[in-house]
């Protein structure tokens, strides 16, 4: 059965491939995903673009935080559309991922991701919509990584992150904050064995009203509840960025979720 920690880290793994040789089959899933009209009513992909054309060695915080504000004011996808993206993805990269092991030819396994997918996308929507005052949390997460480790850049992500998580601790200027705490919040009222298991760790460094299940001063929820739409224009600009520079933009925001959550 996969975790929520299995899902994040998909998107961990996912950047990491972008520093390699796409192949052409899934850079065409990925290119597909982005223009097709039923992701671009929930997911703003086309937003996206602006990420890939910002640079690689160019801070993509700003570019981020559009394209999550304008994600989190669209309605959340249908269990179809994530089940038709996800199938998507692991046919067209399933070479790709074969190389870390994952075998998505494989009915039964694709069928659990898919699962996985659609039991975890609720939350972790709800974990990167999570304002503090007027900005995003990740949008504030990422700000405070980059005054640690200089730009975060669409090249340098993957390794940035690998070694804060590779830490013993997460700074308590990361996984402490209100924004954390109320990410943690959602966890345990979504994910509870996910939570009873790094719940003692985050009480040991955070203090014990870290885990008091109240939601922190000024932290609010920006995902819109709207039901879906059914037309949104698509942006064939994209067939000429890398894609990617976008898989890895994608890390960087599963990476700054993954910081929310520990």
């Amino acid at each position: 059965m996969f975790k929520l920690s299995s899902l994040l880290t998909l998107t961990f793994v996912a950047g990491l491939a972008a520093a390699q040789s796409l192949s052409d089959s899934c850079q065409n899933a990925l290119s597909g995903i982005v223009t097709n009209a039923d992701t671009a009513n929930c997911l703003n992909p086309s937003a996206l673009i602006s990420i890939a054309l910002n640079g690689g060695n160019t801070s993509v915080i700003q570019p981020i935080d559009t394209w999550l504000t304008g994600l989190c004011a669209q309605a959340p996808c249908t269990n179809a559309t994530l089940e038709a993206t996800t199938r998507s993805i692991l046919s067209g990269c399933s070479t790709d991922l074969g190389s870390f092991g994952l075998n998505a030819n494989d009915d039964s396994t694709a069928s659990s991701v898919v699962a996985t997918v659609q039991q975890y996308y609720p939350t972790v929507r709800r974990v990167v919509c999570l304002k503090d005052s007027d900005k995003l949390c990740v949008t504030e997460t990422l700000t405070t990584v980059e005054s640690l480790v200089g730009p975060l850049t669409v090249n340098n992500v993957p390794s940035i992150f690998g070694t804060i998580m590779s830490q013993s601790q997460v700074p308590t200027n990361i996984s402490c904050t209100s924004c954390a705490k109320e990410a943690f919040n959602i966890i345990k009222q979504d994910v509870p064995s996910a939570a009873d298991a790094i719940n003692r760790d985050l009480g040991t460094q955070c203090g014990a009203a870290f885990v008091d299940g109240n939601t922190p001063s000024g932290i609010s929820q920006s995902a819109s509840t709207s039901s879906p739409g059914t037309n949104a224009a698509n942006n064939g600009a994209l067939g000429v960025v890398s894609i990617s520079s976008v898989s890895a933009s994608l890390t960087m925001i599963g990476s700054a979720a993954f910081a929310l959550l520990l």
